[in-house]
């Protein structure tokens, strides 16, 4: 059976199209007899609207792009899940594009292509606005700076690229950093070894918490790991990281006959999955994705809507909880 047109419609009720379709709207300005005919009509013919034209023709989609890496991460997970079910009480559709850039290590090449042609089709008219989870491991200012050009409405989440005027939403890196090295120290470290490396804005607020804490502790750490630094780490060594997988696990199966005769402690940011070993502990320094994507979605609309609040600015919000987890060790 053929798709059915407004042009269908009209000819019924021997009506124009715009009376039609001013009806199908339940606009006031059709009588209330004629709009009930139309819409009768309609229904019996089983007609469809075609919301994306309606919505373009009217400007907007009433949708919004949660960009990211991938669905790996934990964080991610979470971001997405809050974040689509906030969108949808503001009366906006969530969609998720991933450009890919986590696990192929092709930052310059497959990926960093896709994400541009996924950056160009939402600023065409595709989307309202994006929300942005730039890759993790390269600086894509670059990418992002004609899209911000166009005040296209853009907020980056959990971290930002330098130098952009946008608005973003991120954790207290710093502080939950510093937090999550007290707790490393409180558990026995005497040393630490930080794996911070990534060149974007929420691992180098890391870096710096977990250096500043180490160094008002008096506490010795390496960024390189080397047999002479090593020994001066004594006989317990936090290993500091953003992630389980990305970090420290690669690390710890390359340099593990380093550690053997180590007590290690391991501090990372979102979870970790399994148990700590080799670790005797693991604290987790836990963000609050619900409050990160109620914060981006906010941003994003008011930028949509031009409303007095689209200022931009940068949102940082505290770090949820810490969770501690012990190796089982048997008697």
């Amino acid at each position: 059976m053929a798709k059915i047109k407004l042009q269908d419609i009209a000819e019924i009720c021997r009506l124009d199209i715009s009376t039609v379709s001013r009806a199908l709207r339940d606009d006031p300005v059709v009588k209330s007899g004629t709009r009930k005919r139309i819409q009768k009509t309609a229904a019996s013919l089983g007609y469809r609207p075609n919301l994306l034209a309606r919505n373009l023709a009217g400007g907007r989609t009433r949708t919004i792009w949660l960009i990211l890496p991938s669905l790996d991460a934990t964080i991610d997970q979470q971001l997405v899940r809050h974040a689509s079910h906030y969108a949808n009480q503001q009366d906006y559709t969530l969609f998720v594009a991933l450009h890919d850039s986590d696990n192929f290590g092709d930052l310059v090449g497959r990926s960093c292509e896709h994400y541009r042609q996924i950056l160009e089709s939402a600023a065409q008219g595709t989307a309202d606005g994006v929300i942005v989870v730039p890759r993790r491991g390269a600086d894509d200012a670059y990418l992002l700076k004609d899209l911000i050009n166009q005040e296209f409405p853009i907020v980056f989440l959990d971290n930002h690229p330098d130098g952009l005027a946008s608005s973003a939403v991120t954790s207290e890196n710093e502080s939950g950093a510093r937090e999550l090295t007290r707790r490393c120290l409180e558990g026995g470290a005497t040393g630490a070894i930080l794996l911070f490396s990534e060149p974007n804005t929420a691992a180098q607020a890391r870096l710096e918490g977990t250096r500043a804490e180490l160094r008002q502790c008096g506490v010795p750490f390496v960024e390189q790991l080397t047999p002479e630094g090593l020994e001066n780490l004594g006989s317990c060594i936090a290993i500091i990281a953003s992630s389980q997988t990305h970090h420290i696990l690669p690390f710890v199966a390359k340099n593990g006959q380093h550690f053997k005769d180590k007590t290690l402690i391991f501090g990372v940011f979102d979870d970790w999955v399994g148990e700590p070993a080799p670790a005797k502990t693991v604290y987790v320094a836990v963000q609050d994705a619900a409050a990160m994507a109620k914060f981006a979605i906010d941003r994003v609309i008011a930028q949509i809507e031009k409303r007095p609040d689209s200022v931009q600015r940068m949102v940082r919000v505290p770090i949820l909880e810490f969770k501690e987890s012990m190796t089982y060790r048997t008697q």
